[in-house]
């Protein structure tokens, strides 16, 4: 009878089964580096105001998080990136990221520049 090496508590004597993976803690979180060139782009305050470039982004935080019960009818898993700038966290009034190529995204779409953004800023009062 084969025993269970210490350094493996999950084998089950049988090299040709692989060991159990063990499962996803409820929520992970990695904070990658993000590469030279991205900025927040900022709502203003009033519609007039439109949007400014903001801070640059110096990472990524990325959170997956397993979903349980009827949350998880769709997937398993459901996974945010949010940036992280010189002071820490975005602030609430962010509405999206300009490249480094000067394109903008929003959680509404992409746009070629600012003034394009503005534009559908000025037009919805919101992203």
């Amino acid at each position: 009878m084969l025993g269970r090496p210490a350094s493996r508590p999950d084998y089950h004597g049988d090299p040709a089964i692989p060991p159990k993976a063990a499962p996803m803690e409820k929520t992970q979180v990695q904070v990658i580096p993000a590469h030279p060139g991205f900025r927040l782009v900022i709502n203003g305050d009033a519609k007039e105001e439109g949007l400014f470039v903001g801070e640059h982004v110096i990472a990524w935080r990325i959170e997956t998080e397993r979903l349980e019960g009827d949350r998880a009818r769709r997937s398993e898993f459901i996974t945010s990136v949010e940036p992280i700038t010189s002071t820490g966290d975005a602030p609430g009034n962010y509405g999206g990221i300009m490249g480094p190529d000067g394109s903008i995204e929003t959680l509404n779409g992409a746009y070629d520049n600012l003034e394009a953004a503005q534009a559908h800023y000025r037009e919805h009062e919101h992203f």
